[in-house]
């Protein structure tokens, strides 16, 4: 700990330095609400896009695409196979399941009448692919990313490391936010919290890059099993691909010793989830829960533990 952070002159930076960092915390809801609706018009160009490759195919061909195919003829299956999934995930609108039905393709046995009184409205979809930026959600990220600069800058003094410890925590933030709002964790948050969390583990003299590899591996491959398992006894994936992708790199960003902290916050936190679920009798085996804010809490507890211990 810096002794100079409590003369009047450290004070003083270290305010500035959290207010800075509050900043960027604040800006969080606006950022995701951008993110969000470019992954919605990705998802719309993907859409058309495939449903036009898949009828020139059939066109072109004469049979459509084969499951035991491969290259794009493999690709276009397993496009119109995913069709119900991503209804049910609210990621396609009724409207344009309609326009998928309408064009009279083999895939259409996918797009049932049951998938489609399921699917939600385009209205629907539109509202959970932005995000209003509420006092709430500006008040909150600023709250928490300013009092992670505080704290860093306690721990590792005015530095790159401590910026970079605070801009971890906010790329969780946004990550957070996001999966909550549309049960997604586009790429681009995985890669902000890859490249700050990076940043700052460096920083650390005490980093250790082999065993954060290690760790960060051993997470992914119980993942990647349990889904195996999941997909054999249930018939879907348990936990989505962003997940997969991001909790691995989180906890190789925090180490062995802050991933177990981090860890069982991020359990803890779950747990409480789902009792008040159970004691407000809406908990179902089926459904989907969005992981992201829970990876969120494994990550900024992960870090204050670092950063206190």
């Amino acid at each position: 700990m810096d002794a100079s952070l409590f003369t009047p002159t450290g004070t003083t930076a270290l305010a500035l330095s959290s207010l800075t960092l509050a900043g960027i915390g604040a800006s969080v809801p606006a950022v995701a609400d951008g993110i969000l609706r470019r992954s919605r018009e990705r998802y719309r160009a993907w859409l058309h896009n495939a449903l036009e490759e898949y009828c020139a195919f059939w066109r072109a061909s004469g049979h459509a695409p084969q499951k035991c195919s491969s290259g794009q003829e493999r690709a276009l299956f397993e496009w119109a196979a995913e069709l119900p999934r991503l209804a049910s995930d609210g990621m396609l609108s009724k409207h344009e399941l309609r326009l998928v039905a309408a064009a009279n393709m083999p895939f259409s046995a996918f797009v049932t009448e049951d998938v489609l009184d399921a699917a939600p409205s385009e209205e629907t979809v539109e509202r959970e692919f932005s995000l209003p930026s509420t006092p709430l959600l500006v008040a909150s990220g600023a709250t928490l990313t300013g009092a992670a600069s505080a704290l860093s800058c306690i721990a590792w003094g005015f530095s790159a490391t401590s910026a970079f410890a605070a801009l971890f925590v906010a790329s969780c933030w946004l990550m957070a936010v996001i999966d909550a709002r549309s049960r997604t964790i586009p790429g681009v948050c995985t890669a902000c919290i890859a490249a700050s969390g990076i940043a700052w583990h460096i920083g650390l003299n005490e980093a250790d890059i082999t065993g954060s590899l290690a760790v960060a591996f051993a997470t992914w491959a119980l993942l990647a099993i349990g889904n195996r398992l999941s997909c054999a006894l249930r018939g879907e994936r348990g936990i989505g691909g962003g997940d997969v992708r991001t909790l691995p790199v989180v906890v190789g960003v925090l180490g062995a010793s802050g991933a177990v902290l981090g860890l069982s916050a991020s359990a803890g936190a779950l747990a409480a989830y789902l009792a008040v679920k159970a004691v407000k009798g809406s908990l179902s085996l089926r459904e989907k829960i969005p992981f992201g804010p829970f990876i969120a809490v494994a990550g900024i507890a992960g870090m204050a533990s670092l950063a206190l211990g």
